[in-house]
């Protein structure tokens, strides 16, 4: 799945979501936007494998990639980016590359609790957990967003920050 744009946004529910139950190709949802990529309240997820142990073709199947780049990239309200797998494969890869920002930001519900965004990559068997790599200037994770590399019985993922100006966390 391939998006090219001066600007690309998905919101109030919208997205991409990539699912292979049996492909020993790993799925790739690339985004690529010249001035900015908005992940609003929407999803982009790739899902491959079965957790079934009877379909033997879906046991080894890593997770599928995702790649996103432009200057400015907002991930907000709930969204969830996540590459993963169901079969005994490693998790799917997640690299963002963006110049000038990343901002990974939640919303509040109420004063109890609040909505946040995720990047996620996983693994449901015993597969490790995948990699995700963020290249920017500036990252801000708020409201109780995060990034997270995950595995069932295998060891987690690997998460790569590389902010040349801040790291905000709050």
């Amino acid at each position: 799945v391939n998006f090219w744009g001066k600007t690309i946004s998905f919101s109030a529910g919208s997205g991409v979501l990539d699912f292979e139950q049996l492909s020993s190709t790993k799925n790739v949802i690339n985004l690529q936007a010249q001035e900015a990529i908005n992940i609003d309240a929407a999803l982009l997820i790739t899902q491959v494998g079965l957790n079934d142990s009877t379909v033997e073709d879906s046991l080894n199947i890593s997770g599928g990639d995702i790649f996103i780049e432009a200057p400015q990239v907002t991930v907000s309200n709930g969204s969830i980016v996540s590459a993963g797998t169901l079969s005994e494969g490693a998790g799917g890869s997640i690299t963002i590359n963006a110049q000038d920002w990343l901002k990974l930001l939640g919303s509040e519900l109420n004063s109890e609790r609040s909505n946040p965004s995720i990047i996620s990559t996983s693994s449901e068997g015993i597969g490790k957990g995948g990699q995700i790599d963020i290249n920017t200037g500036k990252l801000t994770i708020r409201d109780g967003s995060q990034i997270q590399a995950l595995a069932g019985e295998g060891a987690g993922g690997t998460i790569w920050v590389d902010a040349t100006e801040s790291i905000e966390l709050s």
